[in-house]
């Protein structure tokens, strides 16, 4: 019984290391660095992340620096690029979470609807 609940853990460790060195990942790794590695971007992005801590700490006109440097980064090309791996890497999570729920759940006719009791 013991090892049949850790196989599961390992089958998933596998797929994190699998995805890991998948295409996706490669292409965000390089993106992320690419966008830190670019001078005006992390200059931005570092006052971006000043402006929101002061923000955080109730500074009222902090909101209007947020919001002018965070369009400023997003007019980036390099950081455009960046959001567009990271949405690739967000949408191949979530194909995976729904193949885990779709594993995971019950065959409507084997649901009694009347009950919730399971025909199992």
């Amino acid at each position: 019984m013991p090892e049949e609940r850790n196989s599961w853990r390992e089958v998933a460790k596998e797929l994190a290391r699998r995805f890991a060195q998948s295409s996706e990942a490669a292409d965000f790794r390089r993106a992320e660095e690419a966008m830190w590695q670019d001078p005006q971007a992390s200059e931005l992005l570092q006052q971006l992340r000043q402006a929101q801590t002061r923000q955080a700490l109730g500074n009222q006109e902090a909101a209007k620096e947020v919001e002018r440097l965070t369009d400023q980064v997003m007019d980036l090309p390099i950081v455009a690029d960046f959001v567009q791996a990271q949405d690739r890497i967000s949408r191949c999570m979530r194909e995976i979470s729904a193949m885990i729920a779709k594993e995971l759940a019950f065959p409507i006719d084997r649901l009694d609807t009347r009950t919730g009791d399971s025909s199992l």
